[in-house]
Formats: C-alpha cells, sequence, structure tokens
C-alpha cells in the first residue's frame, strides 16, 4: 500500500488519470454486500448516472431550501439539551445528541422522513444502526481482501448462506444491521411510492423538487436504461445517503465545540459575531455564509480534522508523477513513482491538508485566522485537487463528496 499526500500525485490520482486509479475491488464488494448497488459501490458509466441523478439535491439552491429545516431541528436540539440542564451543570454526551439530529435533518429535508423527536434519552432503532454501521464495518476490515475471492463464484443467496455459518460475532452483527438498514430505506421508499398512487398531484411536486427522495423517485420512474434506477439500486442510494452523511456532520460539529471548548478566545470572538448579527434565526443563506469567523472555524476544522478516508487500486502498471521530490536514505531523489497494476494507493486527505510545505511550519495547529486573510502562494501554487477551499477533506474528481 502506497500513501499519497503530494498534491500532483493526487491531481494525477483523481482528475488527470481517475480510470487508472479506481475504488478497490475489497472496498466496492463491501459496500455492494452492506448497502446494495448504490452510488459508492459502482463505478464507470452506473456510477456516473447515480451521481447524475443525485447531484441535484446538493446544489447551492437545494441546500438553500434545506436551512428552515435544520433551524426547526436546531431549536429542537436547543430544547433537548437545555431541559437537561435546568436544574444545574449535568455532563452531555453532544456527539449522542448531535448524531440524532443530524439523522433527523437529512431524513426531513432529504427524504420528507421523520426518524427522531429528540425528546427521549435513547434514540430510535434505526439510528442505533446508523451509529454502528461503521464501527462494525471497521472491526471487519481485516476481511476485506478475501471479498473479491468471495464474489468470484456463488450466487448472492450462496454468500448470505455462508455469511450465516460462519461463527464470528461481528459478521453476524454487520448482516442484521444491513438488513435493519435495508428494510428502512425500502419502507421509506414504498411509503413514498403509496403517496404518489394515491395522491397524483404529488407527481408534479416530484417532478418540480430536486430532494435526494424526489431526485429517486424520478429515477425511478424513468424507464430508459440510461436514466432510470431500479428499487434496490435506489433503497442502497437511500441507505448510504442515510450513513455517509449523519455521524461524518456530527463528528465534525461535536470536534468544534470540543476546539472551542479548548480555545475560550476563539469560543468568544465567535460567540460575539453571532450574537452582533442581527436577526440570525432568519438570516438568508448567503449572509450566513459570509460570517467571517462562523466560516474560519469551520474550514480550519475540516483541514484539521477530516472525517474520513478513501482509497483506490493501480488498474494497470503507470508512473505517478510528484509536485514536490521525495528525498530517499540513500541520496536518491525521485521525481516520480512507478506503480505495477494492483497497487493499493491511499489518498492522503490528512497529509495534504497537513503539509508543512504547503501550509507552513504551524500546519498541525488548529488556526482559524489563517482564513481571515488570503491563503499564501504556497497553497494556491500547489494547485491541490479538493474540491472545497484548498483542502482534500472532500475529495475531487468524479468520486468526490457531494
Amino acid at each position: 500500500m502506497l500513501y499519497v499526500s503530494d498534491p500532483g500525485a493526487l491531481t494525477t490520482i483523481l482528475l488527470r488519470e481517475p480510470a487508472n486509479f479506481e475504488e478497490g475491488s475489497s472496498y466496492v464488494n463491501a459496500n455492494i454486500l452492506v448497502f446494495g448497488p448504490g452510488i459508492s459501490s459502482l463505478s464507470g458509466e452506473p456510477h456516473r448516472k447515480h451521481k447524475r441523478i443525485l447531484a441535484p439535491a446538493f446544489s447551492a439552491t437545494e441546500i438553500r431550501e434545506m436551512l428552515p429545516t435544520v433551524r426547526v431541528v436546531a431549536a429542537k436540539l436547543h430544547n433537548a439539551i437545555t431541559s437537561r440542564i435546568a436544574n444545574g451543570s449535568q455532563e452531555i454526551d453532544i456527539m449522542h445528541w448531535l448524531s440524532r439530529a443530524t439523522l433527523e435533518i437529512i431524513g426531513q429535508a432529504g427524504l420528507g422522513h421523520s426518524f427522531d423527536s429528540l425528546i427521549g434519552e435513547e434514540r430510535d432503532d434505526f439510528g442505533k444502526v446508523v451509529n454502528t454501521i461503521f464501527p462494525i464495518m471497521g472491526e471487519l476490515s481485516i476481511f476485506r481482501p478475501f471479498l473479491p475471492a468471495m464474489f468470484s463464484f456463488g450466487t448472492p443467496t450462496w454468500r448470505r448462506c455462508l455469511v450465516d455459518i460462519i461463527p464470528f460475532g461481528p459478521i453476524k452483527r454487520l448482516r442484521q444491521l444491513a438488513d435493519a438498514m435495508n428494510a428502512m430505506s425500502t419502507k421509506i421508499y414504498r411509503m413514498k411510492q403509496y403517496e404518489l398512487r394515491t395522491n397524483p398531484k404529488l407527481l408534479q411536486q416530484i417532478k418540480e423538487s430536486k430532494d435526494i427522495i424526489s431526485s429517486l423517485l424520478r429515477a425511478n420512474l424513468d424507464t430508459s436504461s440510461r436514466g432510470g434506477l431500479n428499487e434496490r439500486e435506489v433503497t442502497a442510494d437511500i441507505s448510504l445517503m442515510i450513513t455517509a452523511a449523519t455521524d461524518t456532520t456530527a463528528t465534525t460539529i461535536s470536534r468544534i465545540l470540543q476546539l472551542l471548548s479548548q480555545h475560550p478566545d476563539y469560543q468568544e470572538r465567535l460567540r460575539t459575531e453571532l450574537r452582533d448579527t442581527a436577526g440570525l434565526d432568519e438570516l438568508p443563506f448567503e449572509e450566513l455564509n459570509k460570517l467571517p469567523l462562523l466560516d474560519a472555524v469551520l474550514k480550519e476544522t475540516l483541514r484539521l480534522y477530516p472525517p474520513g478516508g478513501l482509497t483506490r487500486e493501480v488498474q494497470k502498471d503507470t508512473v505517478l508523477p510528484l509536485y514536490q521530490p521525495v528525498y530517499c536514505p540513500d541520496g536518491t531523489v525521485l521525481s516520480e513513482i512507478p506503480l505495477p497494476a494492483g497497487t493499493e494507493v491511499m489518498v492522503g486527505i490528512l497529509g495534504c491538508n497537513t503539509s508543512k510545505a504547503i501550509w507552513g511550519e504551524d500546519a498541525l495547529e488548529w488556526k482559524p485566522e489563517r482564513w481571515l486573510s488570503p491563503l499564501p502562494s504556497s497553497i494556491t501554487d500547489a494547485s491541490i485537487p479538493g474540491v472545497y477551499s484548498n483542502i482534500m477533506t472532500f475529495v475531487g474528481g468524479k468520486r468526490s463528496c457531494m
């Protein structure tokens, strides 16, 4: 395995030669087993089709439409926490509450479905599934290299039987979680289909709306092979959208709150910026985006604490050019690295985000101040191939995080 954080190499991997650096077969097979044939389980034209269908749900216009829902759920979250400290200071598991709130925002704004009232102490059963599935997959990562061999023979039914007889607790737990995830996603989808059948007026609304569930319903109504999705593909995308977005968002916000507690000067400055903003609760999306310190705190946290990672697999022998040369112990200077087919490449999100050659000697320090003035040329000249603000957190290219 090769860990790559050089921006020139990352540009080749993600932008110039993406077809030669596809998702590894073990990664794809794992996603198919757990989620089904959704956007992260596919490559080539099938992946492009799913992304084309889902992309409108993540446009600036659609995010703007989500803002009222975000505010309603945020108010519920505020009430849930304040009610628990009404009689004095209490220790609050903020990750628990933010994960519940994030799932509810995704459910309401993206799928037209409510998962959690944010009233009781315990999250609902589906929320527990979402909260557990990635940690269990992490425990089972040691089995990933064997998945391509497993997929090379037998039917899905046979593979299911094989999983059932393996006497290993985490595998059985993952199967249960995958079944529960699929059942809920199928339930959401079929409920929406039923609403369409019983209320024809909704069809026009579905045609005009760009949220996640409307985009997927339109794709299912499309009978063409180029634009259509079957039910299994739709439910897989619903599962992936819910799971991938919930705890990545919740962990990032939790991290921001932790960092603000550790940096009271920034906490006070940010509190002042928000309090001095007239009508914050009704602030339009565009104005909310222009709050400088809030934006800087968010970017710096995403730079230093990216919530995800990924790998790629080399499809054919190639040579990877470097932006910065590598100086080897024997004195050799490398400006490129030969890679044989089958090499697994880890995309160095954190490595690029914290490179001292790019970000300076304070690259490992959390300093929102760096975003309040123009970025130095060492950053802009590096041509970092990320889709967001010169950082690699959301990756880049055709498989960037929507």
